[in-house]
């Protein structure tokens, strides 16, 4: 979007875009965008709260009053829970699988490859039921090949970066395409388990439970000390902004 409005703007066309990902504003330079810190995925915030997404949408709107670009605001708030969510009369989900971190970092490729082999074993059949239930899934392989994606993340510990196993996909769009698809595998089989998690839920449990969420950070680093602009943007997306703060403070 940011891309497109340099288009329309040549036409004569007044554009705002909302950015969730302030790196590609910044590089980009659209005419006028405002950056939010929220989840990919949620341009206005969390669902179900129209008054929160009603100011996001009127400050976007209120770059257009300056006539002269590029102009890149942040928005000034974190996505709040949603009221349903923080309702004193409801529950806070907890996840009944506990995935406990260590109290030392992971290190190494051996033990980074097993502890998401662990992971992604204990949530195997979650995810099948979830699976089942929907009969639908984000998840772009089988389930069973789940240990390529753990045998992918690991080798990217190792002293040189690997060659991508897939040819026709370079070493960035491979690990990127791994990361989510074990995201998504790990969150679908999570909203499988009792008590109806929410999203925020879901999303705070994988981020600052689970040892795969852990791996990720690393990795984070890992891809962003690396030369190739395209691994360090990766390194950016492996991690959302909110949970990178969470962690890194």
């Amino acid at each position: 979007m940011c891309g497109l409005g340099h288009l329309f703007e040549r036409q004569g066309i007044a554009t705002t875009a909302i950015s969730l990902i302030r790196l590609h504003a910044e590089k980009i330079a659209p005419p006028r965008a405002l950056w939010v810190p929220f989840d990919l995925g949620r341009p206005f915030g969390a669902p179900n709260n129209a008054e929160f997404q009603g100011r996001v949408v009127r400050q976007a709107l209120s770059l257009l009053e300056h006539s002269n670009g590029p102009v890149l605001q942040d928005f000034p708030e974190d996505e709040p829970e949603r009221a349903s969510e923080s309702s004193d009369n409801v529950e806070p989900w907890s996840c009944p699988i506990s995935f406990a971190r260590n109290a030392e970092p992971l290190s190494g490729p051996a033990a980074i490859k097993q502890t998401l082999v662990d992971e992604i074993s204990t949530m195997q059949p979650w995810f099948g039921r979830a699976l089942q239930t929907s009969g639908r899934t984000t998840v772009t392989r089988d389930a069973e090949s789940m240990e390529e994606i753990a045998t992918l993340i690991a080798s990217m510990f190792e002293a040189e970066l690997p060659s991508s196993p897939d040819p026709e996909l370079s070493l960035v769009d491979a690990v990127r395409l791994a990361a989510e698809d074990l995201k998504a595998f790990m969150l679908e089989g999570a909203a499988a388990q009792p008590g109806n998690p929410t999203p925020v839920e879901l999303n705070n449990w994988f981020w600052h439970e689970t040892k795969t969420a852990e791996i990720f950070h690393q990795l984070r680093a890992i891809c962003k000390a690396q030369e190739s602009s395209a691994m360090q943007t990766l390194g950016f997306l492996l991690v959302p902004l909110p949970h990178q703060r969470a962690i890194e403070g």
